[in-house]
């Protein structure tokens, strides 16, 4: 049996994909019309802004808490913050520092969208382009923009990572592996590149 000595594994569970999000839950967080890009930060650093990209990326920086009130990102420990309080249509959506009753920081699920709570500004995927690295913004919210529509997969974190390879048969740290047996049908494993897997 091979060792390994990560600590951190994510997996992304393929279940039904959810509308309005649980409290206390983690999640990956996609645009509905690109459910294989996530919401993510460009950089682990304050101000950093909040882009889309590919899902099966090899950073594990696609997993949010959110906690009723705001969104954390489980790597940085970072919350959804929309830049300088500032109420306009186009402003940066990014990731700050999590500070209790930051306004800037909280946020309300409305059906398929994420407002800004007491404001009429929602997260909006920019000119709705599904590539790689496109930017996150607030815009005035709208019902029928698809560019304010998400959905929210449910993340678990647990501890280890078990031997599977990929199709080169050996797998490196930071990895997706596309497990499609049993149980494990659609589900996604991602490892943090920091770590040493001894297979």
């Amino acid at each position: 049996m091979s060792r390994i000595a990560a600590i951190l594994t994510i997996l992304t569970i393929a279940l039904p994909t959810l509308s309005i999000p649980t409290a206390g839950t983690t999640y990956s967080i996609s645009p509905k019309s690109f459910p294989d890009l996530c919401l993510a930060p460009a950089a682990d650093s304050e101000g950093s802004r909040l882009v889309v990209k590919s899902c099966d990326d090899a950073d594990s920086d696609i997993a949010w808490v959110y906690d009723g009130l705001s969104l954390t990102n489980s790597a940085t420990n970072m919350c959804v913050d929309v830049a300088d309080g500032g109420d306009w249509s186009g402003n940066a959506a990014q990731v700050w520092n999590c500070y209790s009753r930051n306004r800037n920081q909280m946020f309300t699920m409305n059906g398929e969208m994420i407002k800004w709570s007491g404001k009429n500004q929602c997260l909006d995927l920019t000119d709705g382009k599904g590539s790689d690295g496109n930017k996150v913004q607030i815009w005035s919210c709208g019902s029928s923009n698809p560019n304010q529509q998400w959905k929210f997969n449910e993340v678990e974190e647990v501890d280890g990572c078990d031997a599977t390879t990929n199709s080169t048969g050996k797998r490196r740290p930071g990895e997706r592996i596309e497990l499609t047996a049993g149980s494990f049908w659609g589900k996604r494993w991602v490892c943090h590149n920091d770590y040493q897997f001894d297979l």
